[in-house]
């Protein structure tokens, strides 16, 4: 399981290369917009000694102009997209904007690399005659995308202060929703009342752990600081990643056996 503290790219840095990882908190409340530029719009980073996989998670904007939205890896492979978006090669995928628009997309890839850069570049599936020379053709266009959040999410060891990798769970997890509303029932047993939001829950249960470990987790992010919660880091489609709070401190049973192991639950919320 990985935790990462740290969420959504900054807007203002998403057309070169940079760190990938920015200290804002709300993960819903913002509009990135990549414009059409001459320089194709692209999100990337460094490679310093190890490879290192990464889920990209977005939501695509009605405001987005395009049909089909092409993401092209660069020193990167891509493994798994939720939803089922054909990958087209491993470097390359295609998606449907309308089809995508109010969904969740998360794209995990890895880097192929260990030194170096990788690079995610956004674009559309259209040709161009090129003015100068009319006998080149190119397949690959810059795009106006608008995205409601973007994100991107360490799935492998971390390898800085930015996330932190806990043990792995019990085979058992617990995932369900809780609704932000009023629900009532008339006289006679009618429905009535408004639901604004269901907002997902996850609640793992964790064997023969150390407390110091949990105790990290709890002491940065309290129980009002939201975070990522990656419980299955190599399988993002049946469990995806959460932008979520911890819904209650953790509570420690001592182990019957030598040494200081502890049994203990942790239980998340969706933020929104």
């Amino acid at each position: 399981m990985i935790v990462q503290f740290t969420d959504v790219i900054e807007k203002e840095k998403f057309r070169g290369n940079f760190p990938p990882f920015s200290n804002n908190r709300f993960l819903h409340d913002r509009i990135l917009r990549v414009d059409d530029f001459i320089e194709q719009p692209y999100l990337g980073g460094t490679l310093d000694g190890e490879k290192q996989n990464f889920i990209l998670h977005f939501k695509l904007s009605s405001a987005t102009k395009e049909k089909v939205i092409k993401i092209r890896g660069l020193n990167c492979t891509f493994k798994d997209i939720k939803p089922n978006f054909p990958i087209l090669t491993n470097w390359e995928v295609f998606i449907d904007v309308e089809k995508s628009l109010d969904r969740d997309i998360f794209i995990y890839f890895e880097s192929k690399a260990a030194y170096g850069e990788w690079r995610l570049q956004f674009g559309s599936d259209k040709t161009e005659l090129h003015l100068e020379n009319p006998q080149k053709v190119y397949d690959w266009m810059t795009c106006e995308v608008v995205f409601d959040h973007i994100a991107l999410i360490r799935a492998s060891t971390p390898l800085n202060d930015e996330s932190m990798e806990l043990p792995r769970f019990l085979v058992f997890p617990v995932v369900s929703y809780e609704s932000i509303g009023d629900d009532f029932r008339g006289g006679v047993g009618q429905p009535y009342g408004r639901t604004i939001r269901r907002l997902k829950t996850l609640s793992v249960q964790f064997a023969r752990v150390k407390a110091y470990l949990i105790d990290e987790l709890y002491n940065r992010v309290g129980l009002t600081e939201p975070h990522f919660v990656v419980p299955y880091p190599e399988n993002i489609y049946n469990v995806p990643p959460m932008w979520a709070t911890l819904s209650n401190p953790p509570e420690f049973t001592k182990r019957d056996e030598n040494d200081w192991y502890w049994n203990t639950k942790l239980t998340w919320k969706e933020a929104y």
